[in-house]
């Protein structure tokens, strides 16, 4: 029964434009009246998405898991970035406790792409990091586990020096494990990190850097303060708007017959837009784009 539950709370999401998939797990307590702290984790290259779930079980987090393959580090990231919005399009997710979290290579690519989208994590836990990333400014702070000995403990010891002189939060620990290492400590050292402010101030950052789904998300979580519940509705009108415009440039680039582009814009409303109304026509209306052989065409998917 316990492993059927289990079972349950876990869903495969298939990422067709990527080749892969990421599996999501849910906490056995879930429940849509909250917003949930999430772990992105990032195995070895090779590694079973399925071992990234199973590290970070029944400790309060949504858990998501890409399974990674070979694309590149750049086509890797926005595979890991879409995995990310699109697990936040399905379930409520804080967006301001989105922890990363990285073992052996994996480690690596989570500390390039925390560096390089630092308002999209809280923070990064690399479990075996060998190289240091290149910091551009703020980035979010780091937990580094590095092996005992070795020229992956010098590695990583040297990398974990680097963050520091750049100005970056770390700590960092000797002793990975990767055959029994304990995330407890990381979880413990989130908490204490990633404080969820999630006011109408944060709304509105989000709103001004565009990020509809995550100023969503931080709205919804608002809603239950009837306080300020008329300034979040202002908000979240705002967002359907936005919402709207967006559709009618998918039906502008139809009616140019820029058919790739419509349906590139849809796919990301769809998703940006998913907690307001809009999201529902959106969704609909990428259905009627995917099965439209003027963009199967253009995608070079005709059947």
């Amino acid at each position: 029964m316990i492993v059927l539950l289990l079972v349950c709370l876990q869903d495969k999401i298939e990422m067709k434009d990527h080749e892969s998939f990421y599996l999501v797990q849910k906490p056995s307590t879930y429940a849509e009246a909250k917003a949930w702290p999430v772990i992105v984790q990032l195995e070895s290259r090779g590694g079973k998405a399925s071992d990234g779930i199973e590290r970070w079980r029944d400790r309060g987090f949504i858990v998501v898991a890409p399974q990674r393959r070979e694309m590149g580090r750049e086509r890797e990231a926005g595979f890991v970035r879409a995995c990310l919005d699109d697990a936040k399009s399905r379930l409520r997710v804080d967006p301001e406790r989105v922890l990363l979290a990285g073992r052996d290579d994996g480690a690596d690519a989570a500390a390039s792409l925390a560096v390089a989208e630092p308002g999209l994590f809280a923070g990064c836990a690399a479990f075996g990091l060998t190289s240091t990333p290149e910091t551009k400014g703020k980035a979010p702070p780091f937990h580094v586990v590095h092996r005992r000995s070795g020229e992956a403990a010098k590695q990583g010891k040297e990398a974990a020096s680097a963050l520091a002189k750049a100005g970056v939060d770390v700590l960092a620990r000797t002793g990975f494990d990767p055959q029994a290492e304990d995330e407890g400590a990381a979880i413990d050292w989130f908490a204490a990190k990633a404080n969820s402010k999630g006011d109408l101030d944060t709304a509105d950052r989000f709103i001004e850097s565009r990020r509809w789904l995550d100023a969503s998300l931080v709205c919804l979580g608002l809603l239950d303060g009837a306080d300020a519940e008329r300034f979040v509705r202002l908000r979240l009108r705002r967002i359907e708007a936005e919402g709207i415009v967006a559709l009618g440039s998918i039906e502008v680039a139809l009616a140019d017959r820029k058919f790739l582009d419509a349906w590139l814009r849809c796919r990301e409303a769809a998703t940006q837009f998913s907690w307001v109304p809009a999201g529902e026509r959106l969704r609909k209306r990428l259905g009627e784009l995917e099965d439209d052989a003027r963009v199967k065409k253009a995608r070079g998917t005709e059947d």
